[in-house]
């Protein structure tokens, strides 16, 4: 949300391909003014937001710091005690 609350991201997860992933969010952009307005009637909010679809790329970032975390990772693993690691 922004912090006048005019506008609201929302991320999105897509499995398949790149296009699927920019087909989807094409979609839900189209979509946006049915969904805006189906949030009107359930929300108690004196105006919706403009809602604007992005890619969510958690996995993909949490799966890069998973390598980096691999390529670091001593051998032996880590020391349970906290230690330094045994090499």
């Amino acid at each position: 949300m922004s912090p006048d609350l005019s506008f609201a991201r929302v991320f999105v997860q897509v499995p398949g391909a790149e296009e699927d992933l920019d087909r989807a969010i094409e979609g839900f952009q189209a979509a946006a003014p049915f969904i805006r307005r189906e949030l009107s009637q359930r929300l108690r909010v004196r105006r919706v937001p403009e809602l604007r679809f992005d890619e969510d790329r958690t996995l993909e970032q949490a799966r890069r710091i998973e390598d980096i975390l691999d390529d670091v990772r001593p051998p032996d693993g880590w020391d349970p005690e906290g230690g330094e690691p045994s090499l």
